[in-house]
């Protein structure tokens, strides 16, 4: 099926105009007589809350933990029948970037200078993680406690309260605390080292064999997963694909690495061990960030955030720091996923399934064992490696993406959303003028 942006004149803006408004008032009405023929209870309404990840998730017991060599953007290092096809792609972007702007091309190198020069796993990072913005090791910078002072102690309540305001002071979005499980730590980085628990261990550490080889260890004690959501600029992820949309991601992510840095460190002058971790390292962020009761995996595959929409980043810091964990919550999202398409809709490539959920992804690049919607990664990677940018259209065209402050993000709104269904709602967004394209002359003219 041919995406929609392929079949419809972008928008100029995304301004709601009398029109589009007066349809909207009509669609409401119309669902609002749908939603009162639905006989739900109070009960059935309210958002549900649950203590792990698999009181809403079918996961199979037989679940694998993912090898990150796996993922498309580490297989070409060594998949040389895909590593022909990303140079393929790669060929075609080069008539792409030789027709950029010197405006493009400062905004592109701009947003992704902390996450590239400072802390990048797909870039720079010391193979051993013991140096750069992330860390394993303590900076001890000036004011770093000394060795003889007694460590922080307080209740886990106290602890994650802590944790939480310092997290969204410095500059995080949301904040939400889960466990550490191993189904979802990989069982080698992208550079092929081994990622290994230990119940001896006493830091997290690189660590050396007889035999020269070497191994991240991470210690058994490490029990408490933090998980960072940094929101991306609105209009900027509506200008998708084009540069500007392009570039939101690295921004989200330079954000996260920045925040996850510091909250670390914050850990570590408590007395505490702690693991920062950004995009593609380590551990697989979405179902931490679902574990840590920050939202719901969607059918384009993100976390839809039951505050911020799928306009977020992940970052995570694994922690012995004693934590209470948040609950697990289910607001609808995969109910009204399942009657909607959107994303799927837009998507260029077709990488965003228009199936209902299953137990396997398309290809080795996915971890199969999850009842959900996979995408096909390799299709969005290709794809991307053709524009070289990253293509945003799912979040974009996602009902849930929303400016700040829209009933959706509200209490009310995460509640009656499914109750409307993604069907009517998608419409309603389409009729009202949400979801398109946002032109870069109109980012770059709109008032500050």
């Amino acid at each position: 099926m041919k995406s929609k942006d392929n079949n419809k004149k972008p928008a100029a803006d995304i301004k709601i105009s009398r029109r589009n408004f007066l349809k909207g008032v009509g669609v409401a009405a119309l669902g609002a007589g749908l939603a009162a023929s639905v006989p739900l209870t109070i009960s059935e309404l309210r958002p549900k809350r649950g203590n792990s990840i698999d009181d809403f998730y079918e996961i199979s017991p037989d679940i694998r933990r993912f090898d990150l060599r796996n993922n498309v953007r580490s297989r070409a290092s060594w998949d040389q029948e895909y590593a022909a096809r990303v140079r393929e792609a790669q060929a075609l972007s080069a008539e792409v970037v030789a027709a950029r702007t010197r405006l493009e091309l400062a905004f592109m190198t701009a947003t992704g200078v902390v996450m590239g020069a400072y802390g990048n796993p797909l870039q720079n990072w010391p193979q051993d993680h013991n140096g750069g913005i992330l860390s394993w090791r303590p900076y001890r910078m000036r004011f770093f406690p000394p060795d003889d002072m007694p460590i922080w102690e307080g209740s886990p309540e106290e602890a994650s309260k802590l944790v939480k305001r310092f997290a969204i002071d410095i500059g995080a979005s949301d904040v939400g605390i889960g466990p550490v499980d191993p189904r979802f730590v990989y069982t080698h980085e992208r550079n092929g080292m081994p990622i290994e628990f230990s119940d001896s261990a006493k830091i997290p550490e690189v660590v050396r064999r007889a035999n020269g080889e070497s191994a991240e260890v991470i210690p058994t004690n490490m029990k408490y997963a933090i998980s960072v959501l940094s929101l991306m600029p609105y209009e900027m992820v509506m200008c998708s694909p084009d540069p500007v949309g392009a570039s939101v991601s690295q921004l989200g992510y330079s954000r996260g690495n920045y925040s996850v840095a510091m909250i670390a460190e914050f850990i570590r002058a408590l007395g505490y061990n702690a693991i920062p971790m950004g995009p593609e390292s380590t551990a697989m962020r979405v179902p931490l960030a679902i574990a840590a009761g920050l939202g719901e995996g969607g059918r384009n595959g993100l976390l839809i955030s039951h505050k911020l929409g799928p306009g977020v980043r992940i970052a995570c810091v694994f922690t012995d720091l004693p934590l209470q964990l948040d609950h697990v919550v289910d607001f609808g999202v995969r109910k009204f996923c399942d009657t909607c398409g959107l994303c799927a809709e837009h998507c260029p490539v077709g990488a965003v399934s228009h199936e209902p959920m299953t137990w396997e992804g398309p290809n080795i690049s996915a971890q199969s064992g999850i009842k959900r919607w996979y995408i096909n990664a390799e299709k969005c990677h290709l794809f991307n490696s053709s524009q070289s940018s990253t293509c945003l259209n799912c979040i974009r065209s996602c009902s849930y993406f929303k400016p700040q402050g829209f009933w959706t993000h509200d209490p009310f709104g995460i509640t009656v959303a499914p109750v409307f269904g993604g069907r009517l709602m998608s419409t309603l967004d389409e009729w009202m003028g949400y979801g398109k394209k946002l032109s870069q002359e109109d980012y770059w003219n709109k008032p500050v």
